[in-house]
């Protein structure tokens, strides 16, 4: 019986030990900028993206024309550009610290900018239809378009395999080179032809001008609403001061009509008393007339 219950725990712990290690975390990373209509699609809902929101594993990104979004991940930035289709794959962080990030480019380009280095056992991967580009590196660009992918190196190094290659079948692309993939296969190594060195540049170019240009507008807009307040506080100091003036008015008026109603009350007061002054000395007047008619009448 003892010989079982060991049996039984020993069975449990491994299991909750395996669980243990199975446990995985999930991340997010932070929408830092976004440009026109860029749409998040979440287990089949849509919504548009804003900066601050969420991104999670599993999400659909997807940019129209002229239409951009930024997207922070503890420091990795990624950029997609407009008419792209991307979707978070992976996003997770292991038990032993190790973090995934995976993206699939079913259409358009995503430049991903690597500031933070990557640790040991750390991935970060870009993938297409039909080759994965890995991080070694911190810069590179990754373009899908009717089958044809392109994957260019501007800093670092980039690991790019074909999807279903063995790891053993890894090229790399050092900084300053590219290579394409068409339907599958995938072209020799070159160096990065000027129109891809132009795309990069006019995307990195572009994702700035665009930040000055909002960050101008706020600027002037900050400047008319700052004008708007002091304008309108000016209003409402004069307003105030002629609430002021009118009520210092009104006051002196019913101090003033207050003083002149005393007055009446006060002259009415001694019209009265002088008429019933009057009245008595009249009524003595007569009563002594009445007595005096009546004294011989007395004898």
């Amino acid at each position: 019986m003892k010989k079982v219950a060991y049996t039984l725990l020993a069975f449990l712990l491994v299991l909750s030990i395996s669980c243990k290690k199975d446990k995985k975390e999930v991340r997010s990373g932070v929408i830092s900028f976004v440009l026109g209509d860029v749409q998040i699609t979440e287990k089949g809902i849509k919504t548009q993206a804003l900066i601050g929101d969420k991104v999670v594993e599993g999400m659909v990104l997807k940019t129209s024309v002229d239409s951009n979004i930024e997207i922070d991940f503890d420091g990795n930035i990624i950029s997609i550009t407009e008419n792209s289709t991307v979707e978070i794959t992976k996003l997770i962080r292991g038990v032993s610290g190790d973090e995934s990030s995976e993206f699939f480019v079913s259409n358009g380009k995503i430049l991903s900018n690597i500031t933070k280095k990557l640790a040991k056992g750390d991935k970060f991967n870009v993938k297409t239809r039909t080759i994965t580009a890995g991080v070694r590196g911190t810069e590179f660009l990754v373009s899908e378009k009717n089958g044809k992918s392109v994957i260019a190196c501007t800093q670092g190094k980039v690991a790019v395999k074909k999807i279903d290659a063995a790891e053993s079948e890894i090229i790399e692309l050092k900084e300053g080179q590219e290579v394409n993939a068409v339907n599958g296969k995938i072209a020799t190594i070159k160096s990065i032809s000027q129109e891809n060195k132009n795309n990069i540049e006019n995307i990195k170019k572009k994702f700035l001008d665009q930040k000055k240009a909002i960050r101008d507008k706020f600027e002037k807009d900050r400047d008319k609403i700052r004008k708007a307040v002091v304008d309108q506080r000016k209003i409402d100091k004069k307003k105030v001061k002629d609430l002021k003036e009118k009520n210092k008015k009104m006051v002196e008026n019913i101090k003033s009509k207050a003083a002149q109603d005393k007055e009446n009350l006060k002259a009415d007061t001694a019209s009265q008393k002088d008429e019933a002054a009057s009245a008595l000395q009249k009524q003595k007047d007569e009563q002594k007339k009445l007595m005096k008619s009546m004294k011989p009448k007395l004898k």
